[in-house]
């Protein structure tokens, strides 16, 4: 009770000053949107109970299975060239064979 009080006393200070059509045209559009905001908010209320969270997209649920899919491809061929890397190991050291390994990608970066 005690905004809406204060609204009326603002409106009545208003009047009494008299102002210039646009500032009456600034405190209308205001007030019209704050009452929009509240009457939507209302209505939110209202119907929260009734809203059931839709489940994820098709698409994106698509989406993390092949980033997923993709992730383990990754993994698996990580395993294998540690693999293959641990066989070529016969008379080279561990050592040695990164060095190459690191020599190549270099190259490969550098042409």
């Amino acid at each position: 009770m005690e905004n809406i009080q204060e609204l009326i006393q603002f409106a009545k200070e208003i009047r009494s000053q008299k102002p210039s059509n646009g500032m009456v045209k600034v405190y209308l559009v205001g007030s019209m949107l704050a009452l929009f905001g509240v009457m939507i908010g209302f209505v939110e209320i209202v119907l929260q109970p009734f809203y059931t969270p839709e489940p994820m997209d098709e698409e994106i649920t698509q989406l993390v299975l092949l980033e997923q899919q993709e992730a383990e491809k990754k993994l698996r061929w990580r395993m294998e060239a540690a693999a293959v890397l641990e066989e070529d190991l016969g008379s080279k050291t561990r050592q040695q064979a990164m060095l190459a390994r690191r020599n190549s990608a270099n190259r490969l970066h550098a042409s």
